[in-house]
This record gives structure tokens, C-alpha cells and sequence, in this order.
């Protein structure tokens, strides 16, 4: 598998290298930025899982643009101890004024064949952890948003790769009830103690959604529509379709930039 991931490098960073669409400096920056979380719990932590995370970044990858920027970390039992976005590569915006596009080209494929070998340091070498605080790693993640990543891109875009199942000291998704008066709990302590990330504009997918085979139908459902309900509440969107055990349906908006308070 990783001599296909290698092979896999090299192709993606050619086809956005010669089919990239050329933007100059005259117009508005309408760059995207794509945040990525990768479960490092043991339950993620099978060669199989890993391989499956880092074929459908791939997918990621083969949307991107010269402008986009991605940044990406593990999710552990205490992000707000780990977190610190050790993948931040932006792709090089195409200036006329000091490049040509041979050159852009040459600067696409070093910027995403880099962006690639990091991700899979991240997801391959980064030590599992026994507990998974996805709520914890979705809060430090509102810091990317109002930084400077998130300010000077007009779209933003948040994969969760992950099995989505919470595991900490708040909730533990495998023994909680998880009915609809106890999600309208949770989240009701987590904006009380202002625990839940404003992600008003950005578009959520879920890749990895429970794989566990031995988990019952019903805990399933009740754990999508959790997350459904604390994304929705968030004022991000996480639609039925980008909720599964892969990636799919996997497109970055680019025709409008997402709704800001100020325009409310």
C-alpha cells in the first residue's frame, strides 16, 4: 500500500500541475481552506484504517486549486495539549508578474507532493492514544478558523476522519444512551460552558463513520444524528451524504463565499 501511495504522490501532483485553473494577484483572493483531523485511537490504528484515510486524502488533494491552503493534526485524548496543525501547506497562487506557468507547475507538484508525504507522517507516526476527544479537537480547530488561515480564505472546508464514536471524559459514545434528550443535553453543557466552535460557512465531512461491525444498528444511527445535531447547532453543515464509513461526495465550493455574521 505504500508503494501506492507513493505512486499516488507523484500523479496527483502532476494532474494539479498541469490542469490547475491560473488565477492572478488582480482579482480576490477566493482560496479554501481545508482543515483535516485524523483519529490516532487505537480503534484507528489498524494498517487498513490508516491506508483508508490516506487513499481518500487523496481524493482532497485532487480538489485543490493554487490559492487553497490545508492544514491538518491527530485527534488524541487531549488535543488541546497536542493539537498544533503540524501540516500547513499552502499551494502557490499563479502571479504572472514573477512566474510563468511552467515555473507554477514545478511549485504545484513540490507544494502538494510535500503536503502529501506530511499528511502520511501524521497519519503512519503519530502514537496512538486510548481514548478519542473528537469534541475537544473540534473546539481547538475553531483556533484555525479565526487565525489567519481562516480569515483570508473565502471558503472553508473540515474533514473528520474518524470512526466519530467520542471516547473521553465528557461522552463516551459506546455506552452513553444517546437518545434525543440526552444529545439535547450534551449539548446543552457544551454550549453552557461555551465548549461549542462557531463554523458558521464551513462545510463538514465525516470519513471513517463507524466501522465497527459489532456496533448495533440503532447506537449507529443514534451516534450520526449526534453529530448531525452538534455540527447543525455549530451553524456548519454536515448533510446526510457527506456522513460515512469513506469519503464520498467530496466537492469544494467555490461559487460563492459562505454567509458571515454581517450579512445576516
Amino acid at each position: 500500500m505504500r508503494n501506492t501511495y507513493t505512486l499516488t504522490i507523484a500523479l496527483v501532483a502532476a494532474a494539479l500541475s498541469s490542469g490547475c485553473r491560473l488565477t492572478t494577484t488582480n482579482t480576490p483572493a477566493t482560496g479554501t481552506l481545508v482543515i483535516c483531523l485524523f483519529d490516532r485511537s487505537i480503534t484507528a490504528d489498524a494498517p487498513e484504517i490508516k491506508d483508508r484515510y490516506l487513499a481518500d486524502f487523496v481524493k482532497v488533494v485532487a480538489q485543490l486549486r493554487p490559492g487553497d491552503t490545508v492544514i491538518a493534526d491527530a485527534i488524541t485524548e487531549n488535543p488541546a495539549a497536542t493539537m498544533r496543525f503540524p501540516v500547513h501547506v499552502v499551494l502557490p497562487a499563479y502571479d504572472p508578474a514573477r512566474t510563468n506557468p511552467l515555473i507554477h507547475g514545478r511549485e504545484m507538484q513540490a507544494a502538494t507532493r510535500t503536503l502529501l508525504e506530511q499528511v502520511e507522517r501524521l497519519v503512519r507516526q503519530t502514537a496512538s492514544t486510548k481514548k478519542t476527544a473528537i469534541l475537544d479537537a473540534l473546539y481547538v480547530t475553531r483556533k484555525a478558523l479565526q487565525g489567519e488561515a481562516g480569515k483570508s480564505t473565502a471558503h472553508h472546508a473540515l474533514i473528520v476522519f474518524s470512526d466519530m464514536v467520542e471516547d473521553s471524559g465528557r461522552a463516551n459514545f459506546e455506552r452513553d444512551p444517546l437518545g434525543v434528550q440526552h444529545t439535547k443535553s450534551l449539548l446543552q453543557r457544551e454550549e453552557g460552558s461555551d465548549r461549542l466552535p462557531d463554523l458558521k460557512g464551513v462545510d463538514v465531512w465525516a470519513a471513517g463513520a463507524t466501522p465497527n461491525r459489532s456496533m448495533g444498528e440503532a447506537r449507529i444511527r443514534a451516534i450520526e444524528s449526534f453529530w448531525h445535531a452538534y455540527f447543525s447547532r455549530c451553524g456548519a453543515s454536515l448533510t446526510a451524504d457527506h456522513y460515512a464509513p469513506a469519503l464520498l461526495n467530496f466537492s469544494l465550493v467555490r461559487n460563492q463565499p459562505p454567509i458571515r455574521d454581517s450579512e445576516n
